[in-house]
């Protein structure tokens, strides 16, 4: 599959089982942490969260949420009892957390970045958009900007 294909049919956030080398083992439960891209080979990778580096997307298998990602009512029922609050601000503080990691991962890929971020190594070429489109979705979600 190339990546514009890739992109178009799994979001950043796609939960995956990664195999960094041969495919051998269990893999590496992860989610697509960037859009796909196009090395200069040809070769169409992704990166994914818990790995430095890119995943070429035939080493790459997209698997189902896991079930308390697939609906939040265990979440729910521990922001509840937990916390002592209602439906609705449980349900605020879970997309608040949401957030919260979007902009972290956010924040990973523009640190990563050779163009715009701090760190002396870089891995990566320049993937801002895909750490705005991060962001976006956190805003979407909802909960404290930084």
């Amino acid at each position: 599959m190339d990546a514009k294909t890739w992109n178009k049919q799994h979001p950043v956030g796609t939960p995956v089982t990664a195999y960094p080398g041969a495919r051998t083992g269990d893999g590496l439960r992860t989610h697509t942490r960037a859009p796909a891209s196009t090395l200069g080979s040809g070769q169409a990778v992704v990166s994914v969260a818990g790995y430095a580096g890119d995943i070429a997307l035939d080493h790459v298998d997209v698997r189902e949420p896991d079930a308390e990602r697939k609906d939040m009512e265990i979440p729910m029922a521990l922001a509840l009892v937990m916390g002592g609050q209602s439906r609705e601000d449980a349900g605020a503080l879970i997309a608040s957390y949401r957030a919260a990691v979007l902009r972290e991962e956010a924040d990973e890929v523009v640190a990563s970045c050779p163009d715009h971020g701090p760190r002396d190594e870089t891995w990566m070429d320049c993937r801002c958009d895909a750490a705005d489109e991060l962001r976006r979705r956190a805003d979407e979600i909802g909960g404290e900007g930084r």
